[in-house]
């Protein structure tokens, strides 16, 4: 495998999980999660960007959604969603950098029937409605239908 590839998720066992495989097939990894003192973070993603022998990163999607740069991979995997989705834009944009030569392909990992699955269809709605609001019409104003659609479904529950 030549390629890179990060993975977020959410849980520390999910990660935990997927460390033990990492180990097991002797894949190079870095990993960086809510446990990971900040003062060894940026080595951990320095030797991730540079070494050739690191094919995985492995980030807590709150951990690593901010401030770091993961150009030396163009796909990401979540293995787990979260309620936001401009957290999950945020990890995607660690990929999307200006030193980015290749497209980026962030892959949602959602198994059929569990809550992830509920989770990812409300939260790629949440993006829809997100999208729709911010959307300008002609006039370059705001839909106000979106907004009153929002305001009406949630006073007439």
């Amino acid at each position: 495998m030549d390629k890179k590839l990060v993975i977020f998720g959410h849980h520390i066992d999910v990660l935990d999980l997927l460390e033990k495989y990492l180990k097991d097939k002797n894949i190079g990894y870095v990993r960086i999660d809510g446990r990971t003192p900040n003062n060894k973070r940026q080595d951990l993603v320095d030797k991730f960007q540079k070494d050739p022998n690191t094919k995985i990163f492995l980030g807590g999607i709150s951990a690593t959604g901010l401030g770091i740069t993961l150009t030396s991979a163009s796909d990401s995997l979540f293995i787990e969603r979260v309620w936001t989705p401009a957290v999950e834009e945020q990890a995607e944009d660690r990929l999307h950098r200006i030193s980015q030569k290749n497209a980026v392909i962030a892959w949602y990992m959602s198994v059929s029937g569990t809550i992830d699955d509920k989770l990812a269809k409300i939260v790629n709605n949440k993006r829809d409605v997100i999208s729709q609001l911010f959307k300008k019409d002609q006039n370059n104003a705001m839909s106000i239908d979106v907004i009153n659609d929002l305001l009406d479904s949630y006073y007439n529950e």
